[in-house]
């Protein structure tokens, strides 16, 4: 929706700074969690839980097509949710005025909790569900690239579209939970913005 407008953070969000080439800010997101009793392989685990995430994030243009960005999530409710970092770049080929591609390269790395709260088995879980046990630490768990086309068609038409691959990594690959280490992801959408 930011096409052909100064980007800012999804969410509930504000600019801490900004400078010429960089921006701080932050927001609040819903973290919707994961219902395991959709999934008999899964059924008995305990729920990962909706929670409230706090959200701070720096961004900076290295080149005028090349940016960098790190991102700090935190639990704000004590959900087991944990804190994760992403960071990436993007390089952004302008094809006119309004339209442009992206190529965008990212990590991802989650505390303990978070990564025990998503991809580890507790003993006792494993003994209700015959699932072996599994205690994964901090580390990376993702790293991602995706492609995307974005058009502003108008004042407030947006289109888009764009493929994508995530493959996890470290613990997350090694979880009995990890039913598939690499996501293939493709989208195509319009958007409307009212100002």
């Amino acid at each position: 929706l930011n096409q052909g407008r100064r980007s800012i953070d999804s969410g509930v969000s504000t600019e801490l700074r900004s400078g010429d080439r960089w921006t701080l800010s932050t927001s609040l997101s819903i973290d919707e969690g994961r219902d395991w009793d959709r999934d008999p392989v899964y059924r008995g685990l305990p729920d990962v839980r909706t929670t409230l995430r706090g959200r701070l994030t720096a961004a900076t243009d290295l080149s005028p097509r090349w940016s960098a960005s790190v991102r700090a999530s935190q639990d704000l409710l004590g959900r087991g949710g944990g804190l994760r970092l992403d960071g990436g770049v993007n390089y952004r080929h302008p094809l006119s005025d309004q339209t442009h591609w992206d190529l965008s390269l990212g990590l991802g790395w989650t505390n303990g909790t978070y990564a025990r709260t998503h991809y580890g088995i507790a003993l006792a879980d494993a003994a209700a569900t015959g699932l072996p046990a599994f205690t994964p630490g901090s580390g990376l768990d993702t790293a991602s690239i995706g492609w995307r086309l974005t058009s502003a068609l108008s004042t407030h038409w947006v289109a888009y579209g764009g493929v994508s691959a995530l493959q996890l990594q470290g613990d997350a690959a090694r979880s009995p939970l990890a039913t598939r280490r690499t996501v293939f992801g493709a989208s195509v959408g319009l958007a409307y913005r009212s100002h």
